[in-house]
């Protein structure tokens, strides 16, 4: 008896070393100041630009308004930046209101291409502003450096899209006057297959394939948005045809949202005066929206439109958006009823949410002061937050604000973004799970030494020694508008702040606010800040609804074991902290609790079950 009792709770244990350990807040892994920003006259990862991870995780692509392209390894962070700029177009100036997308192998293993839009804009000639899209090698030797570009007219509209096979990309793009609007079908070397024109703007475009065919949706983008009048596209790429709908619904200057299973088909929109429309089973994308809904209208301007890309859920049974003022809400998607609704009193939300891999939580991030949020999909409780006061070294009072659109790596684990200083930020979201121990012991002798318990050396997770700790709430505390601290030897014109209004207005020359050659170094050097262990205490605010986190919520199960590398920190950095054994420690039990838990939990059940 005795013995089969120590023989299932051998079990037990075992067992318990396949759960993964539950990480409750968010972990610094490194931070990075981009090449060519930092300073008030440089380029700034601004609307439009974004942070898009790679599928297999290694490296992280990163666009600024100046029209350069970023590319960062994310496993050997010591790594060179490589930084492309393309080349400048006599008398116009370089912007890019564009994110990057990207085209993967089969395996998702290579990133074979990338594509993202610039616009040249010109100095006295309006009508003479035009853009180009622009394709870069994705890997090897060629990686950053240019494939091909093809100049369109007027102003690309956000980010261009790649179809399911890579051999085609669609882009919208509009006068810059504001008038005509285009489609063009690009092919992947760079030649132009089709394009077409309406007498009204073009919003975003946003892509499904069916059966191995891209079907396009998008809008008439009236008035930047602001008008209530305006219509539905549609292209299927195996007729080359473009169907459009009749109906008036809204002017829009977000993508579109695509819910299909099977037969069923669903689509919203959101548009004019902080509306949102759906069309739901059964109803034709092309007749009036099955429901509209309005959710918090601004207060300064009654017609401002929503910005962000509405998500849905899995199953199409729920949609997250942000309103045009300060507030995030989960609706019914079937008749738009509110299932839990956000606010953030001071801030609106510019970037679409992105929902994690396993659904069970979704991450936002305020446009003001830059603080990422983690709440629970289900329910909208707030399960932790962090912005730049978690950072070692930083003011207390720090307000790095956020426009870019950020990225979750694939498997859940690391969530990126940047700031408009051009802070690229890598937290730890998710477990690093390691293989469990084996009860055997290994038959042949390895012909390696045993690697150092060295925390620079262990590859599993990145211990406490080395990674910050950050509190669960922002303090209640009112912040003002900081430069960007002295942590990084980059030259920055403390003078005054870029501007970080509450509320950003479509920029002027793109009417759809958004998702190089040369390879000389820049001078503007990237640096790596190493962390040191710091533990901030969590404190209470009364700007979000009372949170429910649980200590065994699971915010990704990754499965990459590597580590980042780290440099030592130089005295330009951050200094020469001291090392706290008691933060370090109070770190490891935090982190390690969850499964403890689970392994009394077992034993307990065991021993009642026998006993």
């Amino acid at each position: 008896m005795a013995t089969n009792c120590l023989y299932t709770i051998a079990v037990v244990l075992y067992a318990s070393q396949l759960i993964p350990q539950v990480q409750a807040d968010p972990l610094i892994r490194w931070v990075r100041r981009l090449k060519g920003c930092g300073s008030l006259s440089a380029a700034s990862p601004r609307r439009g630009n974004g942070v898009v991870s790679a599928p297999n995780g290694q490296t992280v692509w990163i666009t600024d308004d100046g029209g350069a392209l970023h590319v960062l390894d994310t496993i050997n962070t010591t790594k060179e930046e490589i930084y492309f700029r393309p080349p400048s177009v006599e008398h116009r100036w370089t912007e890019s209101r564009s994110s990057v997308s990207l085209f993967v192998n089969v395996n998702g293993t290579e990133t074979e291409y990338a594509v993202y839009a610039v616009t040249d804009v010109a100095h006295d000639d309006q009508n003479s502003t035009s853009s180009r899209i622009i394709a870069v090698h994705g890997s090897g030797d060629l990686i950053g450096t240019l494939r091909w570009q093809l100049e369109v007219e007027g102003v690309a509209v956000q980010t261009p899209q790649i179809g399911t096979d890579g051999r085609q990309i669609y882009v919208t793009h509009n006068d810059a006057s504001g008038g005509r609007g285009y489609f063009s079908v690009i092919g992947a070397e760079g030649n132009r297959i089709t394009r077409q024109s309406s007498l009204n703007p073009f919003g975003p475009i946003t892509i499904q394939s069916v059966d191995g065919i891209d079907e396009l949706y998008w809008g008439e983008a009236n008035g930047r948005g602001h008008s209530a009048s305006g219509r539905i596209f549609r292209y299927d790429s195996s007729l080359m045809q473009t169907d459009v709908g009749f109906e008036i619904v809204t002017s829009t200057v977000v993508p579109p949202v695509i819910w299909r299973e099977n037969k069923r088909r669903r689509m919203w929109i959101g548009g004019e005066s902080s509306t949102i429309h759906g069309w739901v089973d059964g109803r034709s994308f092309f007749d009036a929206p099955s429901w509209s809904r309005q959710i918090s209208p601004s207060l300064r301007n009654e017609t401002y439109p929503i910005t962000t890309k509405i998500i849905s859920s899995p199953d199409g049974s729920r949609l997250y958006v942000a309103s045009a003022s300060t507030s995030f809400y989960c609706l019914n998607s079937k008749n738009a009823n509110i299932v839990w609704k956000a606010k953030s009193f001071d801030s609106v939300y510019t970037e679409m949410a992105i929902l994690s891999p396993d659904y069970s939580s979704i991450y936002s991030i305020r446009h003001r002061d830059g603080t990422v949020e983690k709440r629970s999909a289900t329910t909208g409780d707030l399960i932790w937050s962090f912005n730049c006061t978690s950072i070692p070294g930083r003011h207390p009072t720090c307000q790095d604000s956020v426009e870019a659109e950020f990225s979750l790596s694939s498997i859940g684990n690391t969530f990126y973004y940047v700031d408009i200083w051009g802070t690229l930020i890598s937290l730890q979201v998710g477990d690093f799970p390691t293989s469990p121990p084996s009860f055997l012991p290994t038959v042949t002798p390895s012909d390696r030494p045993s690697r150092s318990m060295h925390p620079s050396s262990f590859s599993s997770k990145p211990s406490a020694e080395s990674i910050v700790k950050v509190s669960r709430e922002p303090s209640s505390e009112p912040t003002l508008p900081t430069e960007p601290s002295a942590e990084f030897s980059i030259s920055v014109n403390q003078s005054s702040v870029p501007s970080s209004s509450s509320e950003p207005s479509p920029n002027p020359r793109n009417y759809v606010p958004s998702t190089h050659v040369s390879t000389a170094p820049s001078a503007f050097l990237s640096e790596e800040i190493s962390i040191s262990p710091t533990v901030t205490a969590a404190t209470e605010s009364s700007s979000y609804p009372p949170s429910s986190p649980s200590a065994l919520e699971n915010s990704g199960d990754g499965v990459d074991s590597r580590a980042p590398q780290r440099i030592p920190a130089s005295n330009d950095a951050l200094g020469s902290p001291t090392e706290s054994k008691t933060a370090s420690s109070s770190a490891k039990i935090l982190r390690n609790f969850p499964l403890l838990y689970v392994r009394l939990f077992a034993v307990g059940v065991v021993w009642l079950v026998l006993v």
